[in-house]
This record gives C-alpha cells, structure tokens and sequence, in this order.
C-alpha cells in the first residue's frame, strides 16, 4: 500500500513538473529580440556567456563592464552559473541554454510545491492543485519577462528548502538537513531579496512550528521534575543553516568584507508611492488593482485575481481548522506577504516590495489548495466545484500572460547584428564602446571583445568614474569633454551618440560612430613628454581635478591619486611624480611632511598647494618655508580678478569666471614670502596665487579653488586657468624612445612588452583598479596608482627590454572563503551519511 501511495505521488510529482514546464515552454520560446530599460531575460546573457567560456572554472574579472569590475562579485550568480553549466554540459548556445533552463525550473517549483503541500497535509488532490494554481500565476511570468530571472529561480528553490527543512523536522534525517541546507545556499546565492526573505520566513515559521508542537523543542513527561529538550527543530535549523552557510560561504563573505550591500542598495529604489500628479485616491485605487490581479500589464504585484480570491475565500477557513496543522504556516506567509504589498500605501520605507509578490502567489496557491483539498474530502459535488474553482482561477491570469508576455518572446537570436560582426572585426583589444541604448548595451559583451562605456547604473559600479563619462558625454552630450575623454578611457566607438562634433560615421551602419583621430590603447607608455600630476587630498577633490581639467583636452597630462595624506607616501614614490597637488595642509605628522615636501621640491619636482577649500579643514597659518605665502584666509564674496604678467600660454579671461558667492582664500602682500610671485590679483589687491622657485623645483600656491568652480558652475575658463597653473609649474622632456605591446588573453591577466625604456618610463593601463590588482617584474612586485579615470599607472624603473606582467590575483579573504565552501562540499556529505547510519542503527 505505501508503495502503491509512493508511486502515486512520483507520478503526480512528474504530472505536476511537466505542467508547468510545458507552459513556460509556450510562453517562452526564445529570447526577445529587443530590449528596453525595463528589463528583458537578454540582461543576463553576457555574463551566462562569459561563465560559459570559463567552466569548469568561473571568471574572476569582467572587462566588459564599466571599465572592469570583478566578475560575479556583486550580484549573486547561482542562476547565472546554472544556467551556464547547463549549455557547457549540453554543448548548446547560450540563448538554448536559457530556454532549457527556463522550462526545468518552472517545472522544478512547481514539482517541489507538490512536495511541500503534501508535507503540509493536503492530499494529492489538492497538493496536485497548488501546483497548478502556481504553474499559473501572472507574476512569476512577469517577473521573468522583465529579467528577474535570478529572484524568481530563487523563490522556486526556497519551495524546495522549506519542503526539505521540514522533512528534516519530522525526521531528523542528516541527509535530508543536508539536502535542506545545499537548497538554502542555492537559494541565497540566487538574489538577495531571496536571501532576505528565505531567512524571515524561515525564522517566523520556526517559531509558529514549536508552538503548534512544542515536543519539536521541549517534551515535559507526566511525573518527571525536569523536561527533556528534544531540540528537534533547531537542531534541524542549525544543520541547515550551517550547511548553507559553508556551502555559499565563496560568495558572501567575500562580498561583505568589500561592501558589496552598499553597491547593490545603492541601486535600489524605496517602495514609496511616486510623485505623480494623479490624486491620491486614484493612486491608492491602481495599486489595488495591481495587488488584486484586475490590471495586469505591467504588473509584477499578483498571481492574478482569480487566485486571490480563491485565497482570501480560504484563509479564515484555514485559520479556524483546528485539524490542520503545518498548511496554517501558508496563512502567515499569505498575511506577511500581502502586507509588505501595501507598504507603498502605508509609506513604509522598503526596497521593492513587490519581490515578496511570488511569495504571495506561492501561499495563496497552497490556500487554494487547500479549499480544493477540503471540497474532495467532503465528496459533495466535488469534481464540479474542482472545475469551476481551476477555470476560474486560471483563466483571467494565463490569458493575459498570452496577451502581454508570450508574445515578445516568439524571437529567438540566432544572427550576429551587422554592425556587432564590424566592430568584432575591426575593434582592437581594449577599446571601448559608449551608448545609452540598452539592447546594445547587453549584447556588446555577447558578440564583441568591446568594453561598455555606459555608466548610467549605479550597481555593482566598482568604477565611480565610469557615471562620470555617461553624465557629460551621454546626459550632457558635451563635445568639449570628448577628447580627454575618449583618451583617458580609452572609448573609440559611439553608438546614436546625442552630437556629432569630433566624430565621425562608421561605414554605412545608421547609428555607430567613432571618435576623429583617435589615437589610445588599453596599455600606453607614460614618458617624460607627459606631466605625470599625484594629487593628495579626498577621493572626491581627485575627481573634481580630473572632471576639471578634462575640457582643455590636456592629454599631456596624466592625473594620479595619492590619497589623503602626503606623508603616507615615501620619498621614492612621490619622486616619480612630476608635480604634487595638494588639496589644503592636511598630515599625520608635520615634521615628516614639510620634509618630505622640501626633499622633492629641492630634487626638482614641483607643489600646487590649493586652499581654495579651507572651509572642509585644512592649515591656514603659519605655513612653512617653502610655500610662497604664510597665512591665508577664507572669504566667500564676488571677486573680480586679474592676472599679473603674461605667465599663461593662451589668454585667460576672468570676467567669464562664476560670479556671485566665490568661496576662496587669500592672503595679502605682507604675508608672501621673499621671492613669491604673484599670479592673480583681485581689484583690492588680495592676493589669490603666487608662485616661487625653491631647491630645483617651484611652489605655486593658490586660493581660488577652481576644481571645485569649474566642475560645478561648467565654466570652461576656469578649467583653462588650471592646466596652466599646471603648465606653470611643469617641464615636460624630450618624448620618449620606448615601445609597448601586450598579451591580453585573459580579462584577469596582461602581459606588457616593453622595450629601450629608460627608468623614468611608466605604464598607464586603462582597466579599473580595484584590490587585488597586482604588477610583477621579474618576480618585483611593483607599485599601482589609481590614474586618470580610476584606472593603473605602475612604474617598472626599469631600462631595456622587459615584461610586466599584471594580473587580479585573489585576496587572502576570497582564498578562505573559497577553501571553506570546498570543504564544506567534501566533509559535509560523508559526515551526513555517518551520522544517519549511526542515527539508524541506535534506532535499531
């Protein structure tokens, strides 16, 4: 008889994985062709892509992505992984590789929801139902239209975990905690709403479960002083937990320890209701009909309106049936879930809380279940109610899924855009493509070696500078940032650029253009022609000199970070720096600054010292010999300023600098030194820069703050009176002898050649730094500066000929994580199986 029953439920389980399976199958046939800022499946297709030409190893860089950025650092993968180990093991493409994964997970929820409503009480009958009614809800194909392939992958595998979990429960099988606890990680590694949510719901249904049986933790025997802990739940709690934790250990911890969360919230939007126009009694009215299931279109809130009402006809009858047990758990995940769907209404500050939807249509599955679970129990007419509740509960969802869904799924890719076998032809290593279309922007990684320039996205952004190009040359569409630009970058191509200056059409495609006279590479020799700049200050003054001087097309100028504090540095790295700037007087030990400082001056370097931003900190008197002044003072009113000589090379004119409130420092006459010069005088004769020589090499200070000016007020005089003062200071040689190639084989390594360099020749490679970045000559590790846009200028000091090899090696933190979840992979399984044969055998 148990075997009869177990065949039964095989078969019902395979009824109810083809079911959906085969639905998924109609809805989604292929990958849609176009995409928009919306979301499409087509988002995630590059990285599927990229992992597949990895496996069985997985890639640890991804240059194609907003100048480089650390592969599957940011975004959990498991989707992407499975979804890319299915086309390797397959040996099928990718876009087959996603249509195979859609219709196996699909079915899998579903199978897994037969399971679990079977484990919470419900008959076949209406376990088979609850598996229908999901394989049916309007979200799920909504949010799998829209792209949120990972979130929803997640919420069929926490169906399985909690069947799992409670299985463990019941039995207190280590192989069924072990099982429990590989489907949590897998969940948690799928989406981090997933992760959240897994670990909510679990925690509340853990606690509702020991109250409904408290023998789960504690047993009380008649006659006994003290009660016996059986800690049967969380003993099953801990296991799984624990097995998860080692299991997606590789990922989390090394996303924490570099701050992953604040990446992704970044991009999160709050579910507050928007600003709109509409009154709030029509806003409130919409968003009801979204939760219900009456408007369907865009809408990722419902199952649809027959299942919700099935739902909420069933839930009091749930609630008050005394004879059930687990399947109420289904009533409290209804109610969370249905209340985090009014929090936009409620103004509840929560991010997105419409990824609790499908969690929503899970629970109201199982309720409806359970109505129809009860309708057999009863046998009164229940083959005709069956009918009934099923066609009225389908019907209204899945005929929109076919209005609105199915149909931009029909197109499957199956050629190569022309313009994507161009640029794949004819593109060098390195370069990159800058665009605001986004079905460009997700297939340039799947048919072309291109690095996207976008930038317009906030998440996983591990290049601040990469919003920066999207902000002027795509929102602002300012030619005048174009050279520097597409130099520091190193961006050749444009595609529907919004100007047409400095560019110039490509073959007969309509929309792709590439920069005039482009003359970059991904790896350039920094000789002594270019002022090589290491600026001191804030991360942010960095980015506000290099946005500031980036109209004047200075490419004679190479920009570098140094950090806050000079007196970090050693004397031997601040000497292969032409120039120092210095944003204020800021140090950790003034008697090791100001000697530091003089040893570079008097060796021939030379110091901008800006006190423009006084106000944020910063000395101000009693400055040392070797500034030209020695106090100054802040003053925040309208100056109309002049320059004394002809010491710029092209005419300045003040009179087109910002007005109004200008916060400066001065100084006066009787506060410059012997032998300062002033440069820029202001009608009362304050004095606002001066220059003098010291040692071999010059100080100039000055008071007007101009990156800060140029940047925020857009004034392009301003930035021309900087790269003066640059220029006023700097003596660039005789151009260089040297020469470069390089390797770039692999994103996560580059092997550069070089050859007759001279010691003061540096390498200028244009990919993202970020930590684990590393340089090696001959076994030296070499020292790495973030330069230009956040990217790596290493110094070899090196003559001849000879190879730096720079590679992304990993963190001592990744390798322990890593070694923790294989591990966890080899012990954990033969530990189960120990246990559960001795488990057994004291059983016995």
């Amino acid at each position: 008889m148990r075997v009869r029953k177990a065949l039964w439920d095989a078969l019902l389980v395979l009824i109810s994985f083809f079911v959906s399976a085969v639905i998924a199958g109609v809805v989604f046939p292929g990958v849609p062709k176009w995409a928009s800022w919306e979301g499409s499946p087509l988002m995630h297709m590059p990285l599927v892509n990229r992992i597949m030409k990895y496996l069985p190893g997985l890639p640890r860089w991804n240059d194609g992505w907003f100048f480089g950025c650390p592969a599957l650092r940011f975004y959990p993968p498991f989707s992407h992984i499975a979804m890319a180990f299915i086309g390797w093991i397959l040996r099928i493409p990718v876009f087959q590789a996603y249509r195979v994964y859609t219709y196996l997970f699909f079915g899998l929820g579903s199978a897994f929801l037969y399971l679990l409503s079977r484990k919470l009480g419900l008959g076949k009958a209406g376990a088979l139902a609850s598996s229908i009614l999901f394989s049916l809800s309007y979200n799920l194909y909504s949010f799998w239209n829209v792209g949120a392939i990972p979130m929803i992958t997640g919420v069929f595998l926490f169906i399985g975990t909690f069947y799992f979990f409670l299985r463990a429960v019941e039995s207190q099988s280590t192989i069924d905690m072990l099982i429990s606890g590989a489907l949590f990680a897998a969940t948690s590694l799928s989406h981090f709403h997933n992760a959240f949510i897994s670990v909510l719901l679990l925690s509340i249904f853990s606690i509702l479960m020991v109250l409904m049986k408290p023998g789960l933790f504690i047993k009380i025997k008649p006659g006994a002083k003290l009660p016996e802990y059986t800690l049967r739940l969380p003993k099953a709690l801990a296991g799984m937990a624990l097995v998860g934790f080692g299991l997606s250990a590789w990922w989390w911890i090394p996303f924490f320890i570099e701050g992953g969360y604040s990446h992704v919230t970044s991009g999160w939007q709050i579910g507050l209701l928007p600003a709109v126009t509409q009154p709030k009694s029509e806003v409130v009215f919409n968003h009801l009909k979204m939760i219900f299931g009456i408007e369907y279109k865009r809408n990722l809130w419902s199952p649809g309106v027959g299942q919700v009402i099935l739902a909420l006809l069933g839930l009091p009858f749930l609630i008050k049936d005394r004879r059930m047990d687990y399947v109420r758990l289904s009533a409290v995940g209804f109610i969370i879930s249905l209340t985090t769907l009014f929090f936009p209404l409620l103004n509840v500050p929560f991010p997105l809380p419409n990824r609790f939807s499908p969690y929503f249509s899970l629970f109201s599955a199982v309720i409806g279940g359970y109505i129809i679970h009860k309708v057999i129990s009863s046998r009164r007419k229940s083959a005709v109610i069956l009918s009934l509740l099923l066609i009225s509960t389908s019907s209204f969802a899945m005929r929109e899924v076919f209005v609105n869904i199915a149909p931009h799924h029909r197109m499957l890719e199956t050629e190569i855009p022309l313009e994507m076998l161009w640029l794949r032809d004819n593109a060098k290593k390195g370069e990159r493509l800058a665009t605001e279309m986004i079905e460009w922007i997700w297939r340039l990684d799947l048919y072309t070696d291109l690095g996207l320039s976008g930038g317009s996205s906030q998440l996983a952004m591990t290049n601040s500078f990469a919003y920066t190009f999207w902000y002027y040359l795509l929102f602002l569409a300012d030619p005048s940032y174009l050279r520097y630009f597409s130099d520091q970058y190193n961006v050749r191509f444009f595609y529907n650029p919004r100007f047409g200056k400095g560019l110039k059409k490509v073959s007969n495609f309509l929309f792709l253009y590439e920069v005039e006279d482009f003359n970059s590479s991904l790896v350039e020799l920094v000789g002594p022609e270019t002022v090589k700049v290491l600026v001191f200050g804030s991360f942010a003054d960095y980015q506000r000199i290099f946005t500031a001087i980036s109209p004047t097309g200075a490419n004679d100028f190479l920009l570098a970070y140094g950090g806050e504090f000079m007196d970090t540095q050693s004397s031997e790295n601040l000497s292969k720096f032409d120039v120092l700037y210095l944003f204020g007087i800021r140090y950790l030990n003034e008697d090791n600054y100001y000697n530091k400082l003089r040893e570079y001056v008097r060796r021939g370097g030379s110091v901008i010292l800006d006190t423009g931003d006084l106000i944020h900190g910063g000395a101000s008197t009693g400055l040392e010999e070797l500034f030209p002044i020695t106090d100054c003072w802040t003053r925040n009113s309208e100056f109309n300023l002049s320059l004394v000589g002809d010491w710029t090379s092209k005419p300045i004119n003040t009179s087109l600098f910002t007005k109004g409130e200008y916060g400066v420092s001065y100084t006066i006459n009787e506060s410059l030194r012997e032998g300062a010069v002033p440069l820029i005088y202001d009608e009362d004769k304050a004095t606002l820069a001066a220059i003098m020589e010291y040692g071999k090499g010059k100080v100039l200070w000055t008071g007007l703050n101009l990156p800060y000016h140029a940047v925020y007020h857009l004034n392009r005089e301003e930035s021309f009176l900087l790269e003066e003062m640059i220029r006023a200071v700097s003596n660039p040689g005789p151009k260089s002898g040297a020469s470069l190639s390089f390797d770039y084989l692999m994103p996560e390594k580059l092997i550069i050649h070089v050859n007759e360099a001279e010691p003061s020749d540096a390498l200028f490679v244009k990919i993202s730094y970020y930590k684990g970045w590393s340089a090696y000559l001959g076994g030296r590790k070499l020292e790495i500066f973030k330069a230009g846009p956040g990217m790596m200028l290493i110094s070899p000091e090196n003559s001849g000929s000879f190879d730096v090899e720079v590679k992304f090696e990993k963190m001592d933190y990744i390798v322990l994580s890593e070694g923790l979840t294989i591990v966890s992979m080899i012990v954990s399984l033969p530990a189960a199986i120990y246990v559960e044969f001795r488990r057994r055998r004291v059983k016995a």
